[in-house]
């Protein structure tokens, strides 16, 4: 999907990078939502239900730094089938590669990475499938369909 060409494409704020992944998603006929509040509160930065149910959380981080552990972005793993971090591409392959322990991404296995910018995204691993319990499925698509009826 796009071509990640120079820095002057991939210089997004948080809420940009969100903008531009929801109208790039919503192109391949998913439903997709922003800001999606899951069950006990927490919210996604994007949540996408493709046409075989699968559910899909991505989280966008615009700005990566060294503090930010891959806890803050597995809390989301419980919620979805697969889980995506989404990276500006200005800095994304850099801290990709960096050694695990500079980043803290020991967990990289368990979800996948997409590189963006304003022309389009780069999937750098994909996402494993994960185990999305009946319950909170059922919970989740009774959210999906109340915001669909507002």
């Amino acid at each position: 999907m796009g071509s990640l060409v120079n820095e002057a494409n991939s210089d997004l704020s948080h809420s940009e990078m969100i903008s531009h992944l929801v109208s790039f998603f919503e192109d391949n006929d998913w439903l997709v939502f922003s800001e999606f509040t899951l069950p006990e509160g927490l919210r996604a930065d994007i949540l996408i239900v493709k046409p075989d149910h699968e559910i899909v959380i991505v989280e966008c981080k615009a700005d990566w730094r060294p503090r930010d552990s891959s806890r803050s972005i597995l809390k989301y793993s419980r919620f979805c089938d697969r889980l995506l971090i989404a990276w500006n591409a200005s800095h994304g392959h850099a801290v990709y590669h960096a050694p695990a322990r500079s980043y803290r991404l020991q967990d990289r296995g368990l979800y996948g990475v997409l590189l963006v910018d304003r022309l389009g995204y780069e999937t750098l691993c994909d996402a494993p499938k994960l185990a999305l319990g009946s319950g909170l499925r059922s919970c989740i698509e009774e959210k999906i369909r109340g915001r669909l009826c507002r």
